[in-house]
């Protein structure tokens, strides 16, 4: 009988695309400002200092996201954790990290955002950036 049951929730699992139903996700869909402090690894002597970009948001299916940055680069992403508010993603070869950390409604307004760069393109310097997002 033990076998059955589990033999049936397997089902269900596979069926439903392999996991349980957990937590909505948040709808990040839009426009997305950055507004970071940054250093890089430049030589002779590191370079810190700020950068703003815009990340757009165009696709979200559940909680994995697609999207550009207005500097050209595919961004592309998923939340997850509590309340599915933890936002892992990657553009440009960046790893990025984040939380939803504020809302208006039952949207969610702003994210803080941490990314690091080991600068494999030529010419690169490994980077790293945190600071925040904001969504109109």
């Amino acid at each position: 009988m033990r076998f059955a049951r589990h033999l049936a929730l397997l089902s269900t699992l596979i069926v439903s695309g392999g996991t349980a139903a957990g937590p909505a996700c948040p709808d990040i869909v839009g426009t997305w400002q950055f507004a970071l402090s940054c250093g890089a690894a430049t030589t002779p002597d590191p370079h810190f200092g700020p950068r703003s970009f815009v990340g757009t948001v165009s696709a979200q299916d559940g909680c994995v996201f697609v999207g550009t940055t207005s500097d050209g680069f595919t961004w592309v992403g998923a939340l997850a954790g509590d309340g599915n508010r933890a936002v892992s993603s990657d553009y440009g070869g960046a790893k990025a990290t984040g939380e939803l950390s504020a809302r208006r409604g039952s949207l969610y307004t702003q994210m803080t955002f941490t990314y690091t760069f080991s600068g494999p393109t030529p010419g690169a310097a490994p980077t790293a950036c945190t600071g925040i997002a904001t969504r109109d």
